[in-house]
């Protein structure tokens, strides 16, 4: 490895840091769970933290999880090299993108530290064949010695007993540790029965800022650290408020991702698809369509799909937070290449931004704005409920399946369904909607939306 000699000691001060993290900077649990509500900045840590060990530690190889491996690209990996480029900037006179080796191709991304030879890899476990060959992954300089596992409730139980307790292999000087991050979506869950219902006595709870330095540094087995956006003082403001919107929305959405609390996930919409790595084509399929939903602070997203026998197939997924239009153009022309079939189709986009639209058509796209009609988010998603099936790709469409499953229906104070949705984590949804729009006239002359309602399909938008 080099022997770079750094000219003066490198300081990063305590106040990136949001404080009721700081402690865990020196945690050695052999297991460490990080939940709560959404904003709350436990995932950008673990990457501030995984970086520090990886630059001042002899033997550090972490292996990064996600379900799906092509899931990490726009979200672990990117926390990574964001945070590597802020600190470069900020803190290292621009010296430290010299100390890392950065391989941003899709699939085979890892982190290289060159001063110390340590490496961050990234990988998944969708089935059995790819679980089984976890256990062979080893890093340039020695074996894994940190598991980290992103959005735990993808992975089942089976999963994290064969990842913590059989994959990482081989002798090493520093502790192996699994640290884990998480929504805590559905009390109903493997995770809160195993690490809260039937908690271990020495588990160690905290909350916020009262952790117990001294009792994370004395070797425990299991710490738990419970945050929310209130413990992140680099949210954004806009975040913040979209965020807090939950309050006067949905009571589950309010305590899982405002509170941080364990929900109970009821008056679900969809109970007609299946996830699974189906080998069904564009070729293989009819009335394939492209279907596009804008967002910063929502997710940017474009689903592409078609049918075979009446049933849906969702094959390929563009997704992402924090894009601005021209990145989300720029992400679009990575994932699909200069000669994809993408560029034939009409995509169907949100119609809110024409603006958006125009700058997509002068990339080479042709895209349309989807059209608005009293009623017609109703009509949409009743359309795809009455799907008889719809198949969605785990390994391409890994945030259309996690969507799907919480989408659900507005509740009045009782707990009752009311006809409406709760229109939050829909991005994926609303591209399928918006897609699909143009089939529609395929299967219905016109709709009765309600008690005045009287309108043909060309009245129907999204």
């Amino acid at each position: 490895m080099s022997d770079i000699k750094e000219p003066k000691r490198y300081t990063i001060p305590k106040e990136s840091f949001n404080e009721a993290f700081l402690p865990y900077l020196k945690s050695n649990a052999r297991i460490e769970i990080h939940y709560g509500g959404g904003g709350s900045g436990k995932s950008y840590f673990l990457a501030q933290r995984d970086l520090l060990e990886t630059l001042g530690s002899k033997e550090n190889n972490i292996l990064v999880m996600r379900k799906v491996s092509a899931s990490n690209h726009n979200t672990t990996f990117s926390d990574y090299c964001h945070v590597i480029d802020m600190w470069n900037r900020k803190y290292f006179d621009d010296k430290l993108s010299n100390r890392f080796k950065i391989n941003h191709s899709k699939g085979d991304e890892r982190i290289l530290c060159l001063k110390t030879g340590n490496e961050i890899l990234f990988s998944g476990c969708k089935d059995d064949n790819e679980l089984e060959k976890v256990k062979g992954i080893r890093a340039t300089k020695g074996p894994i010695t940190r598991l980290r596992l992103e959005e735990l409730p993808e992975f089942t139980e089976r999963d994290f007993n064969q990842l913590h307790g059989v994959r990482m292999r081989g002798e090493t000087s520093t502790r192996k540790r699994t640290v884990c991050s998480m929504n805590p979506i559905n009390a109903q869950s493997w995770i809160k029965k195993r690490f809260f219902d039937n908690a271990t006595k020495d588990t160690l709870f905290y909350e916020h800022k009262n952790t117990n330095i001294s009792a994370i540094q004395n070797n425990p087995e299991i710490v738990i650290l419970k945050t929310n956006h209130e413990d992140n003082r680099f949210y954004g403001e806009e975040e913040r408020k979209e965020l807090l919107r939950f309050k006067d929305i949905d009571k589950y959405y309010y305590d899982v991702y405002v509170l941080g609390n364990w929900g109970i996930l009821g008056n679900i919409v969809f109970n007609n698809y299946v996830i699974e790595d189906f080998n069904y084509k564009e070729e293989d399929l009819e009335n394939n369509f492209v279907g596009m939903d804008y967002g910063f602070v929502h997710a940017s997203t474009i689903e592409r799909g078609g049918f075979r026998e009446n049933e849906l197939y969702i094959y390929d997924e563009v997704y992402g937070k924090g894009w601005t239009n021209q990145d989300f153009i720029n992400e679009t022309k990575e994932h699909f290449g200069n000669y994809s079939s993408i560029y034939d189709y009409t995509i169907s986009a949100d119609s809110a931004e024409p603006d958006r639209i125009e700058e997509w058509n002068r990339n080479g796209f042709k895209v349309e704005a989807a059209k608005k009609g009293p009623g017609s988010l109703k009509y949409g998603i009743d359309y795809l409920s009455a799907i008889p099936k719809i198949h969605i790709h785990r390994t391409n469409c890994p945030n259309l399946a996690k969507e799907i499953q919480t989408f659900k229906r507005k509740e009045d104070k009782d707990g009752n369904a009311m006809d409406a949705f709760v229109e939050l984590n829909d991005d994926t949804i609303s591209a399928i909607r918006y897609g699909t729009e143009s089939i529609w006239g395929n299967q219905y002359n016109r709709y009765y939306g309600g008690d005045e309602l009287d309108w043909g399909l060309d009245d129907l938008g999204l």
